[in-house]
């Protein structure tokens, strides 16, 4: 045989070669191979514990990300899922399993209102949009409730904020966000030359809550 066909069968060969049968194959829903524990979403993917990790696979079964390198994969809500690493560090992924928070929190809880809440090593909880954007602000905790956030800043005061009327354009994300302090209505009033915004008892005009606004 010719050195030119023996380099012609090997091109031909290799594709094959880099193909287990295993990642071809398209997953039975209703029979999945032994082992096999899946959770089906109403998201279009589907999360599938394969005995040695878990994989995220389609409507069609066809896997679409293998994730090894994750001891726990949750269920997709509101087009992210909240993933741990083998290390105890969580973060999120989208709907096309790629990381869209990165899994540097110590903790993290499911989305609602299009927000995420994570803690950091230092015991500080931030909002998080779950496309990854951050307000800038630290609490000592947060209670995210059907888009409403209870959280409480770092002097103990307590914020109601409207997670919806979250805006990052704004001058702050929070400026026309939070609704109540301490159970009090506010309004805001922006001041410029001072880098703040003053959250107003409504109907008065008695500052409740101070929001410095941080340099970038």
């Amino acid at each position: 045989m010719s050195l030119r066909l023996k380099t012609f069968i090997l091109l031909i060969a290799l594709p094959i070669i880099g193909f287990s049968q295993d990642s071809l194959a398209v997953l039975d829903f209703q029979n999945p191979p032994p082992g096999y524990m899946v959770w089906k979403s109403d998201e279009g993917t589907h999360r599938v514990w394969t005995g040695a990790h878990y994989i995220l696979v389609n409507d069609s079964g066809i896997t679409m990300q293998e994730l090894p390198q994750f001891r726990h994969v949750d269920d997709y809500r509101e087009g992210v899922a909240l993933v741990v690493t083998k290390f105890d560090k969580c973060g999120y992924l989208n709907l096309q399993g790629k990381i869209i928070i990165h899994p540097k929190w110590s903790e993290c809880s499911a989305s609602s209102g299009g927000f995420v809440t994570v803690k950091d090593r230092y015991e500080d909880f931030y909002l998080l949009k779950n496309t990854g954007e951050k307000v800038d602000l630290k609490f000592k905790s947060v209670i995210n409730i059907q888009g409403i956030a209870m959280a409480e800043d770092k002097e103990s005061i307590v914020l109601y904020i409207d997670l919806s009327k979250v805006n990052f354009d704004y001058y702050h994300p929070l400026m026309k966000a939070i609704l109540r302090v301490d159970d009090k209505e506010v309004y805001p009033q922006v001041v410029l030359d001072e880098q703040k915004i003053l959250f107003r008892k409504m109907g008065s005009d008695i500052v409740l809550y101070e929001l410095k606004i941080q340099s970038s």
